[in-house]
């Protein structure tokens, strides 16, 4: 009996060593996995903390693209404004000359035939004062007055015709001017840049 009892109590211990080597064995493998799960963890908010540095960066770079693409649309709206502004002030400026020269060639034309007109008035009355009974005195006076009154109209009518020649050379620089704008403008930008 004391012998069965020997082996029973044998095995058990044993028994008991193999479930502390196991268990120690566990506990090993436990200490390794968790020590590899820290590492894993580590790795992952390190790397965590790379990709919210990029989102940052990232985010940044879209808020300052972003600002920067509206300035230049304002810039870019702007300058079409402007330049919209400056083609219908062109316009104006280049109707006006137009109606202008209309009207100065209108009036030199007037002015011409103002001249013409005199003119035969002049011949007119030297023809009738060749058949009027009058001394050579008289006749010398009232030539003399015809003339004066001639030269008068004469003068007035060239001062007319010398001011409208004057405003269509300013009328026709003006244009002139109005036609280089717009060659200068309808230019490729880069021919613009170069000039």
């Amino acid at each position: 009996g004391a012998r069965a009892k020997g082996s029973v109590a044998e095995r058990i211990k044993r028994k008991m060593q193999l479930l502390a080597e196991q268990l120690k064995a566990s506990e090993q493998q436990l200490a390794r996995a968790k020590e590899q799960h820290d590492i894993e963890i580590q790795l992952l908010r390190d790397e965590n903390t790379g990709l919210q540095a990029r989102v940052e960066t990232l985010q940044a770079d879209l808020k300052k693209a972003e600002r920067v693409a509206g300035r230049a649309a304002k810039l870019l709206k702007d300058k079409e404004s402007k330049e919209q502004e400056e083609a219908q002030t062109l316009e104006a400026v280049a109707a006006k000359v137009e109606d202008n020269l209309r009207k100065t060639t209108e009036r030199a034309l007037a002015a011409e035939r103002k001249i013409t007109q005199l003119q035969r008035e002049l011949d007119m009355e030297r023809q009738k004062m060749q058949y009027l009974p009058q001394t050579p005195l008289e006749q010398v006076r009232a030539a003399s007055a015809m003339l004066d009154t001639a030269a008068e109209n004469a003068e007035k009518a060239l001062r007319t015709i010398f001011a409208e020649a004057q405003n269509l050379k300013l009328a026709s620089n003006i244009l002139v001017t109005v036609g280089m704008i717009e060659q200068q403008d309808t230019r490729p930008a880069a021919a613009r840049g170069n000039s």
